[in-house]
């Protein structure tokens, strides 16, 4: 359902205030512990702290909702860390579009929905290698993988290349539109599904027959 939405011509920036050539970051999801938020509160102190210009829109909504503000106010990067809440679909894709990249630092996942959500609207995704992301990301194509457990550094890397180096992000863009629009479709899937049920099949008939 997620698609890369029309230019709107720089509308939805100016709207939620944000000039058109600043760095728009953005993440999405329940805003729990295991998401990581807290560490991209680290990222964005770090990011203005070395005299870089942007900011980082967290949709979503969840226990750590208020605590999260009170931090990035205590961090005092409550200017540039927006938490707009839930947002409709469309909006959400307009988001992702907007962005210069998708930061997923999660603990854990078993998929990962929304980085894959982020790259279907064309935005390079920059996540954990946690779970399954490194199987949703390709690293250095449609986005990186990075390690939780070594500071904000190789994140902070990452989001300068893609920054700084346009040819880099429009690759990594098209990587992204691809390899959604390749590997997560729901006919693929099933195409899978179905032939993995037919090797069962035939495994337990050899094993009975």
């Amino acid at each position: 359902q997620f698609a890369r939405p029309e230019s709107d011509g720089g509308v939805w920036r100016k709207r939620m205030g944000i000039p058109p050539e600043v760095p728009l970051f953005s993440t999405s999801g329940v805003l729990t512990a295991r998401k990581n938020h807290a560490f991209l509160l680290q990222v964005m102190q770090a990011w203005l702290q070395r005299g870089r210009d942007g900011f980082l829109i967290v949709t979503g909504e969840g226990e750590l909702a208020q605590w999260l503000k009170s931090q990035a106010r205590a961090a005092e990067v409550d200017k540039r860390v927006l938490f707009p809440g839930y947002l409709p679909e469309d909006e959400l894709c307009r988001v992702f579009a907007s962005s210069t990249a998708f930061l997923f630092p999660s603990r854990m996942e078993g998929f990962g929905m929304a980085p894959a959500e982020a790259m279907a609207c064309g935005t390079p995704a920059i996540v954990s290698d946690r779970g399954a992301l490194p199987e949703v990301v390709r690293d250095g194509e449609s986005g990186y993988v990075l390690p939780i457990d070594q500071g904000v550094e190789p994140w902070l890397r990452a989001m300068e290349r893609l920054c700084d180096d346009r040819g880099l992000r429009t690759r990594m863009t098209a990587a992204a539109l691809t390899d959604v629009r390749e590997r997560f479709s729901w006919e693929r899937a099933g195409r899978e599904t179905e032939a993995t049920f037919q090797r069962v099949i035939a495994a337990h008939r050899r094993s009975v027959g």
